[in-house]
């Protein structure tokens, strides 16, 4: 299956084919091309982040922000929170594709908020759509990670990280580390859960609601895919 940045780079011309003005037909060459390098950029993170994944697996243990941080522990963290910010910078060149491609009749598409124009493409564009729902409910996530927790990190203070291991499967947590004891906390059996259920919690003595597991970079990967595919109607070139 070809990759979103194939299937626009295979069906560029028919893209613009309904753009008559020449101007705006070049300006929608330059808003497919930056979508296209985004797309590249977004595929050389996710190896980048594949790559420490497997160095990180050399070191399966917990370890909390400290003076001295461990190697593949920092670059796990690094190359994740990276990760995400270039799945925000693609979606918001996808929107910038949107605008440019789309007919006088349609109003724009939000620009200014990421969140704005997934649940657009959600309640609109895509809705019915059951895969690419699914798909935008994963970069959704994405999304308000990267919000919460690498962007805008002084809106979060104090915010810390933590990694881990569970059956040979990595996590990223960015969490609250003080503990308000009148707030009930992360349970036993919370910590035993596999990382993909969603009542799992990371093995800390933190507040239950106090933390944000960062998504998976293969769901999150594939699911870009998908939406552009979707969004840019790919699927019927």
């Amino acid at each position: 299956m070809a990759t979103a940045a194939e299937a626009i780079r295979q069906n560029m011309n028919q893209l613009v084919l309904s753009v008559t003005n020449e101007e705006k037909r070049n300006a929608a060459y330059y808003a497919l091309q930056r979508l296209v390098e985004d797309l590249d950029r977004v595929t050389s993170r996710y190896e980048e982040y594949q790559h420490a994944k497997r160095n990180y697996s050399r070191a399966p243990y917990i370890s909390y922000m400290q003076r001295q941080l461990p190697e593949f522990q920092q670059a796990l963290t690094d190359i994740c929170m990276a990760y995400h910010q270039q799945i925000y910078a693609t979606i918001s060149s996808l929107c910038g594709v949107l605008n440019k491609l789309k007919a006088s009749s349609v109003h724009e598409y939000p620009s200014g908020s990421n969140q704005r124009l997934l649940k657009r493409l959600q309640a609109q564009d895509l809705k019915g759509n059951t895969g690419a729902q699914a798909a935008l409910e994963s970069i959704l996530t994405s999304v308000i990670f990267r919000d919460t927790c690498v962007d805008h990190p002084a809106q979060a203070q104090p915010l810390n990280w933590a990694t881990g291991e569970y059956n040979g499967k990595e996590w990223v947590c960015c969490y609250n580390p003080i503990r308000h004891p009148d707030k009930p906390g992360v349970t036993a059996e919370q910590m035993t859960l596999d990382i993909c259920h969603p009542d799992w919690a990371p093995p800390l003595d933190i507040d239950r609601d106090s933390y944000t597991k960062a998504p998976s970079a293969t769901k999150t990967h594939g699911a870009l895919q998908q939406l552009v595919i979707c969004a840019l109607k790919l699927h019927d070139n």
